[in-house]
């Protein structure tokens, strides 16, 4: 039997038609919008028809339950943005967008030891687990399915390479400058007429989005920046003020944060963002609040989040994709790239490495390696921590009631790149010619000396950084964070901190983002249930 509660959120309500669900939009590769019945309408023909190539061309954020007889199928967006939870109770699947109602639904909370290790580490939860030890998941690229009362998982859609596009740089250059393009239209369609909001950096994402939106005069734009003033909130200001669309700086120095753990407002967020799966994300909270709080923000904008296109141009191909171990070392080197916020004792490196063979058996993984790269990890990390992570950020805007939308996961844009030589994207080359070349400077939102680079070498540098930090005394290592933390993260986490010793916990040393800490503090709330 299956139980289904669809509760929705404060930006996206829940659809429903002939007992099957919708939650969210999504959009074809010709910008045609669909929204609940339609939605339905449209996703079940092409269900019944088994068109998966078709599903794979939609974009947008969206999930939808089918319920054939006593089957039922579960389909989301490649990021899994609003994921579904499961648990079998008393001979019943008991069905939900919450995790917490399903908690409560089982009656106490039983902590997943084997995951726990990894969410500490890294801020999410892998594969289809949760911390709790019987609630289950969707994961991206997956349909979920329950037949004769049995949940089983399908991979759709993968992040790796069918083919690769010829090396001709200039054919690149000129394609990926018209599928940037063109991804912008049908952003402008879907936003028709609203207030576009750009959380805009000094880096190259957000200022693509907002190069896009004037170079299709989209004038209702606003532009925030937040945390401390550094040149990237400088670099911020001169291309919002170039483009001449409307910026506000939220000076991250200027809040004060005392108590704000036990704020009512802010617990409700942290709860219905972890969703028992993802770590509590503080940055764009109180610039959010901020923003609402002064009415600097009307209520129908949509925010335009730049997260991924740099991982998209290749950010990470040095860093992570880049390996020449063996097949079998794959998941000792994800734990070691990804499950870094705290130092990890023997024991904990062993229980991160089960749980992603684990995943990797369970998913029939076929080890594909091209050159010197494997296209595996990038797979991975799309359907990981790009989806339960950084995808996640986004939950902000929707908890202040706004939709969003990921113009850099246009499903034409992420083929594009998925395509792309690694050559073409070591370093994000290509990605960075484009948007300057193409972009930023016809526009003069590009600035030679100003804008900041990674190298190769400061990739090599940073590594041998992380790797000797441990061999210095703790308050110096802490001293060196404070110094290069733009966000005032050592403030709020602070407060976690304090919270969690009026409990009678020893402060937490060894760490190397204050992640580590809202991470601990949500596992033990959670322990409080």
């Amino acid at each position: 039997m299956l139980d289904i509660k669809f509760f929705g959120n404060n930006a996206f309500k829940p659809c429903e038609l002939n007992g099957n669900y919708f939650l969210g939009y999504f959009y074809n590769f010709e910008g045609k919008l669909f929204r609940d019945e339609e939605a339905i309408l449209h996703f079940l023909d092409l269900h019944n028809k088994n068109n998966i190539q078709e599903i794979n061309k939609l974009s947008g954020i969206f999930t939808i339950l089918i319920v054939e007889d006593s089957k039922l199928f579960v389909y989301s967006d490649i990021t899994n943005y609003l994921p579904i939870f499961f648990i079998h109770i008393n001979e019943e699947w008991k069905i939900s967008d919450d995790w917490h109602y399903l908690l409560k639904e089982k009656g106490v909370f039983n902590i997943n030891r084997q995951e726990e290790a990894g969410f500490l580490c890294s801020g999410f939860v892998s594969g289809n687990a949760t911390l709790d030890d019987e609630i289950i998941k969707t994961k991206s690229g997956q349909v979920a399915i329950i037949e004769n009362d049995k949940l089983y998982f399908k991979t759709i859609y993968s992040f790796l390479p069918q083919f690769f596009f010829p090396n001709k740089i200039d054919d690149l250059v000129g394609h990926g400058t018209n599928i940037f393009i063109s991804a912008g239209k049908r952003l402008i369609n879907y936003l028709n007429g609203r207030t576009a909001v750009v959380p805009l950096s000094g880096g190259f994402d957000s200022r693509l989005i907002l190069s896009i939106l004037k170079l299709n005069n989209y004038e209702d734009v606003i532009c925030f920046t937040y945390g401390k003033k550094t040149l990237e909130v400088e670099i911020s200001k001169k291309v919002a003020e170039k483009l001449n669309y409307k910026w506000y700086f939220v000076d991250y120095e200027q809040i004060t944060y005392d108590g704000f753990v036990q704020d009512e407002e802010f617990k409700d967020y942290a709860f219905k963002y972890a969703n028992g799966y993802s770590m509590v994300y503080l940055q764009e909270y109180f610039a959010l609040k901020y923003l609402q709080e002064n009415n600097l923000i009307p209520k129908n904008s949509v925010f335009l989040p730049g997260h991924s296109g740099d991982f998209l141009g290749g950010s990470y191909v040095n860093r992570t994709v880049r390996i020449t171990k063996h097949n079998s070392d794959i998941a000792k080197h994800i734990e070691q790239k990804y499950y870094f916020f705290k130092k990890k004792s023997k024991k904990e490196k062993r229980a991160i490495v089960k749980c992603l063979n684990n995943e990797f058996v369970n998913q029939k993984f076929v080890n594909l390696k091209i050159d010197k790269f494997y296209p595996y990890v990038e797979d991975w990390d799309v359907k990981e921590k790009l989806s339960k992570f950084i995808a996640r950020s986004s939950y902000v805007f929707t908890y202040f009631g706004h939709e969003h939308i990921f113009y850099f996961w246009d499903k034409e844009l992420v083929e594009f790149w998925k395509s792309m030589p690694y050559n073409f994207r070591e370093g994000k080359f290509l990605y960075d010619k484009i948007l300057s070349e193409k972009f930023f400077k016809p526009l003069g939102v590009y600035f030679e000396k100003a804008e900041i680079k990674t190298s190769s070498f400061f990739v090599a540098y940073q590594q041998i950084k992380d790797f000797i930090r441990y061999f210095f005394p703790w308050k110096y290592v802490l001293k060196r964070m404070q110094s290069s933390d733009w966000i005032n993260y050592y403030a709020l986490t602070g407060e976690m901190e304090k919270e969690l010793v009026k409990k009678g916990l020893k402060p937490l040393r060894k760490f190397k983002t204050f992640n580590a800490v809202i991470c601990r503090w949500y596992v033990e709330k959670l322990k409080e249930f």
